[in-house]
This record gives C-alpha cells, structure tokens and sequence, in this order.
C-alpha cells in the first residue's frame, strides 16, 4: 500500500511538473542540442522472427475490424512529406501509436508494414492478473522516433496520437453494440515482464478489456500469426537516459501494479459508420493547403458539439473543455460547448505558431480547440487527460469525413494568442487543434484494397 501510494504522488509531481514545461512553452523547450538518438533510424523496431507460427481462432472478426478501422495502412501519398496514412492520425505518419491484443493468454503484436500479428511472449498469463477468457485491446505507444524531432514533448505527441486510435477502436465496438471495461490503470509490470518489447521507449497509453460474450459464433478464417520481438532489446544502452523527464516518466508508467477500471455501456452512444474510405488528407503537399471558394456549409457545428456532449460517457476523462473557432460572412465568433456563441475578431493567421509556408490559415473556416484547467491533469494523471483531447479531435475528424470533408489535427498551435481570444487564465492551458478541409486535396496517392 505504501509502496503505491509513494508510487502515484511521485508520478504525479513528474507528470504536474512536465505538462508545465511542454504546454505553451513547448517551442522553448523542445530545442535541446544536448540530446542525441543514436540508434539507427527505423519505422518499425518490433519485427518477425518467424520461429513460430500459428493461427488464432478467438474474436477473430473483431480483431479484423478493430485493425482494418484502425492502424491498417490505406493510402500512399506521393507528393508529401509523410507518405503512408492510416485511420487514426500520426506526428510525421510515425505511427507511434500501435495495438497490442491479449488473446487466450497470449500477447500479439500489430506488425503495421507487413500487415500481420506478432506473438511477442512465451507463456500463457497469470490469470488473476489478466483474465484469460477475456480479450484485451492495449494502445502500445513507442516514443523513440518522436524524440528525434521533439525531444521530450514527444510523450505529449505520442499521447495525443494514442487518443485518435482510441477513439477508432471504441468506434467499431460502439458500432457492434459491444460493451467494455476501460482499464484506466492495470499492471503494466506484468504486461512488461512477459512481452519481448523494449520498456524503455514505449508504455501502455490505454487498455480494454471485453467479455467472452463477444466471441464470434460464425465460422470465418482463422488469423495467421508468427513469432516477433523489439531488436532493441539486445543494446544496453538507454537513449532517454539524459533526459529530464521521459526515462523516469516511462520507468513510473510502466511499474504500475494497480487496477482500475469504468465498464462502458454503449447503448444510444453515438457512432460513425465503420467504411474503408480513407479521405483524411495530409496537410503537408508540395503544392500546399488552401480552401479558397470553400465555406463548408456542410458542416454544422451545433451537430458536432451535440454528438460530443452525447458521447461524454466514452471518453477517457472528464474535465477537457472545447469549443469553434467559426469564420463566416457575418464574422468571426467562438461557437462553445454550451451552445453559445461570442462574436469577436479572430486573426486565422495568428492561430498557428509556425509551418505557414505548407498551411494557409487565411483560407480555413473552422477551427476545433481542446483546453483544460491545469487541476484536472493532476486529478485524471497526464494520460487520461490528454488522450481525451485527442478523443474528442478524432470524432470531429469522423464527422467531417461522414459529410465528406477532410480534416487534419495540429500540434503546432499558438498557444498565448488562443489563450487571449478566448480570455483563459494562466492556470488553463491548450491541449490540441483541428481544422475542417476542403476534400480532397489533389495529389499523387495510392490507395491500398
């Protein structure tokens, strides 16, 4: 008992302390010349051994589901500076966000570039600490990539990557009328002492939990799986050692030992049909984003701001604020959640911090903002609070797909000019952006069956 308890003050301080260094003042801190990767570079570390192979007979047509909504690559984009796209939205299509199934006792790794699962342990699970006749869903977040380009804040960016594919995943369960327990802490030490993944670049952002209920009665194909483990395990050295916070962040995280759980009924929770459409667009095209002659009429930000307070019960915590940011013919004005509106002005080119060259903000019309009281990051811990930001930006960007717009999310806001507008005290802070596009964006793609 008092070994968790130290365990949770001390990781909260850590989380308190780290949340203040890479809010606004992120772009400051993120320019650390002392911190060098050298591990060579690779967008997949976790691969195929191929000293085993079998086939899974269990939730079979979920887990297909759940992949193919999800993290299944879809589309390249060939005139871009980040090529391959799935589902669920990525920093740099890193796709540090990955999936991670206990089935029948088993843990199994979603292998995104080859397209298949990876059993990544040896021994069947310890049953009073993971229920073998249950399925269980993780977000498996890796954040070496990240550190190349951001430094520390890539456990922020990778939080919010961990969200989008959060929502898919309760998405296609809401679709099936399948209830779930979210774990929203679980012994992430066991999961650690028997997967052949490397603790010291990823964590658990999430966990699932779904009853045998669920298993299909139908007969269908069974899924393929081979053998697999992170080649990182074999190099002693730590990377994120000279980090300030991201080694002992990660080290805290995953030591957890405790459970805790809110089972979601998803009865009358709003969803999005589950198609294999891919329209979301990458912002970054050598011939730039503009939306010039679009108003997006299509889009009622009342239905979307009704949907989210509808959807409340699924999201990872409570506590995260959000409103529109509108540009019309009549004005400007801020569209909250309550359904009011502030008429003001509001200079689009002032709302993102930097990469204007690629992104025209004189052209967009609506801008989606998640912000929170400082206070609910220390109540809801550093995961829940900010993957629920990315819950609610996710559902924005299925809303906008359903009326075939696209939409792409933004980390690189400027977060003392939103703060102004929208009159936030210093103990608030914005946690994310999106903007509606215009669909699509003409480039070289190739879609994937």
């Amino acid at each position: 008992m008092n070994h968790t308890l130290f365990h949770n003050t001390s990781i909260r301080k850590l989380e308190k302390d780290y949340y203040q260094s890479y809010s606004a003042d992120r772009y400051l801190n993120t320019d650390d010349s002392s911190f060098h990767i050298l591990t060579p570079f690779s967008k997949e570390y976790i691969n195929k051994d191929n000293q085993r192979y079998g086939h899974i007979e269990q939730y079979t047509q979920l887990i297909h589901d759940v992949i193919e909504h999800t993290l299944k690559i879809k589309r390249y984009d060939i005139l871009s500076y980040y090529h391959d796209h799935n589902n669920s939205p990525s920093v740099r299509s890193l796709h540090t966000a990955k999936l991670l199934f206990l089935i029948d006792g088993l843990f199994y790794y979603y292998h995104i570039y080859d397209d298949q699962l990876l059993l990544v342990s040896q021994s069947e699970i310890d049953a009073s600490i993971y229920m073998k006749d249950r399925l269980y869903i993780f977000g498996l977040s890796d954040v070496l990539n990240l550190t190349r380009f951001y430094s520390e804040f890539s456990l922020y960016a990778s939080l919010l990557d961990a969200g989008h594919l959060l929502y898919n995943v309760k998405n296609v369960l809401v679709n099936k009328n399948i209830d779930f327990l979210q774990l929203q802490k679980f012994n992430s030490n066991y999961l650690y002492e028997n997967i052949h993944i490397d603790s010291r670049y990823s964590y658990v952002s999430f966990a699932l939990e779904i009853s045998p209920e669920y298993k299909e009665s139908q007969l269908m194909e069974r899924i393929p799986y081979v053998t697999g483990h992170d080649k990182r395990l074999s190099v002693d050295h730590n990377e994120l050692k000279p980090t300030k916070y991201l080694k002992e962040i990660l080290a805290q995280y995953n030591s957890s030992l405790d459970r805790e759980g809110r089972f979601i009924n998803t009865h009358e929770i709003p969803s999005f049909q589950l198609t294999s459409t891919l329209i979301r667009n990458s912002a970054h095209t050598t011939i730039g984003n503009h939306n010039y002659g679009e108003k997006f009429e299509q889009f009622n930000p009342v239905d979307v701001l009704t949907i989210l307070k509808d959807s409340k019960r699924i999201f990872s915590s409570n506590g995260m604020e959000y409103c529109f940011l509108i540009k019309s013919d009549i004005g400007e004005y801020i569209y909250w959640s309550d359904l009011t509106r502030t008429n003001l002005e509001i200079d689009f080119r002032k709302i993102m911090y930097d990469d204007h060259k690629f992104f025209d903000f004189k052209t967009y019309n609506i801008v989606f903002l998640c912000f929170s009281d400082k206070n609910k990051v220390i109540e809801n811990g550093l995961q829940n609070q900010l993957i629920t930001a990315s819950e609610m930006m996710q559902l924005v960007a299925l809303y906008s797909s359903s009326i075939s717009y696209a939409f792409r999310p933004m980390k690189n806001h400027n977060d003392y000019y939103l703060k102004n507008i929208l009159t936030l005290d210093e103990q608030y802070e914005i946690n994310f952006m999106g903007v509606v596009c215009n669909s699509p964006i003409q480039q070289l793609s190739y879609y994937l069956k």
